[in-house]
């Protein structure tokens, strides 16, 4: 080890070959007691002596400024024809002797919404009343595009002659729809360290649900069907809430360095999106004085979809990395018609129902690093006339008594 006049004399020796010269005589003299470094020098070269002590104390650290521009475009088109034709006695009556009805789809009963799947459930009367059914409907997730809800019907066409009833449902809709999402945060992280950017929204939703609970008791009172005995079916109670943030989620790790010129970065963007609900569990049937209860479980779970990736990259300081390719295109097409009648040349249209649906989504980021002084400064850049290593502060301070301006020794 280097007793304390030897360290002395190395740190002499070392400003003196960085330019600062201590052989004048008199005046400029260096002392070092081990623990604090005192000079004697001219102002000049102070700051030079300054600024080659600040490159070895300096802290490392990166403002990392990061732009997500996200895409989406929609677009509809369907037409379709439905045809119903019931024969009767000559004389037209209500209760069909023979009839056809079209199967031809649209778009909304070929795709269920937003990839759920779900079923409903029913009441079932013994004496014969129309059943009554139970919904069974998923909550909905905000900022989804759906276009294949549901096409209208824009005409209704009615003809009857002779006992003969044909109906004839045309369903045509064009729509486009889109959204731009853009953020830009922008935090400062020391060098090594890692960062976390979230720009989503926080979906809550159970992990688990409690038991189906039924019970049949007697009562005076009758039900629509006469009976004297009731079911009480209580459903599952969701449990174990947890959370899943939907959206786009980025880490990063910038890493200074020794040229402190460039910058390495660890990049690892994440996008999660939501796509629907699956139902688990079977039904739960109850029957009680010929009234048959079929209730669906309600057991919805969510279903995501990720993009991922990860990357390692150095640029040199103020440079922007871009990150393309997470782009997802989703088309759902439906082309149904009746055999035979729906190959006829132009003709043939009127008994063939078609749709298509296109959903597009890009997105963009845009990652921008800047080694920043604990002042607040671009390390090695000037910006406004600030020097690089400058102090960024407010030269008002507001305390109690008015607002201060701020001074310096």
């Amino acid at each position: 080890d280097l007793s304390i006049q030897e360290e002395e004399l190395a740190l002499l020796n070392f400003f003196q070959r960085a330019g600062v010269l201590f052989d004048a005589d008199p005046g400029p003299c260096l002392a070092f007691d081990g623990t604090q470094l005192i000079v004697t020098q001219t102002p000049r070269n102070l700051q030079r002596l300054r600024n080659i002590l600040r490159r070895y104390q300096e802290t490392k650290q990166v403002e990392i400024e990061a732009k997500f521009m996200e895409v989406q475009q929609g677009a509809l088109e369907e037409l379709g024809f439905q045809w119903n034709v019931t024969h009767g006695s000559s004389t037209y009556q209500t209760q069909a002797l023979n009839s056809s009805a079209s199967a031809l789809r649209s778009l909304g009963g070929a795709f269920s919404t937003q990839g759920t799947t779900a079923g409903d459930g029913s009441i079932t009367f013994a004496n014969g009343a129309p059943a009554m059914p139970l919904s069974n409907s998923p909550p909905a997730f905000p900022n989804n595009i759906n276009l294949w809800v549901g096409t209208p019907n824009i005409a209704n066409i009615l003809g009857v002659t002779d006992g003969w009833r044909v109906n004839l449902i045309i369903k045509a809709l064009e729509q486009k729809t889109g959204t731009d999402l853009m953020s830009a945060p922008k935090l400062t992280v020391l060098s090594g360290k890692t960062a976390e950017i979230v720009v989503a929204q926080e979906m809550r939703y159970p992990q688990s649900y409690g038991k189906i609970n039924s019970a049949v008791g007697t009562s005076n009172s009758t039900l629509v069907t006469g009976g004297s005995a009731g079911v009480t079916i209580t459903a599952g109670t969701p449990q174990d809430f947890t959370v899943r943030e939907v959206g786009v989620q980025m880490q990063v790790t910038p890493t200074v360095e020794d040229d402190n010129e460039s910058i390495s970065l660890r990049l690892e963007p994440e996008v999660t999106e939501f796509e629907g609900f699956v139902e688990y569990g079977g039904s739960s049937v109850a029957i009680a004085s010929g009234t048959t209860v079929n209730v669906p479980s309600g057991f919805f779970q969510p279903i995501f979809s990720v993009r991922r990736i990860q990357t390692e990259v150095t640029i040199y300081d103020g440079a922007t990395v871009i990150m393309g390719g997470l782009t997802r295109e989703q088309v759902k097409e439906v082309d149904d018609r009746v055999p035979v009648l729906g190959n006829i040349p132009l003709l043939g249209r009127l008994f063939r129902s078609k749709g298509e649906t296109s959903q597009k989504r890009n997105l963009l980021i845009f990652v921008t690093a800047n080694m920043i002084s604990p002042g607040g400064a671009p390390s090695r850049q000037m910006v406004n006339n600030v020097p690089p290593g400058g102090l960024f502060q407010n030269p008002v301070i507001v305390t109690p008594a008015g607002a201060t301006q701020r001074g310096q020794d």
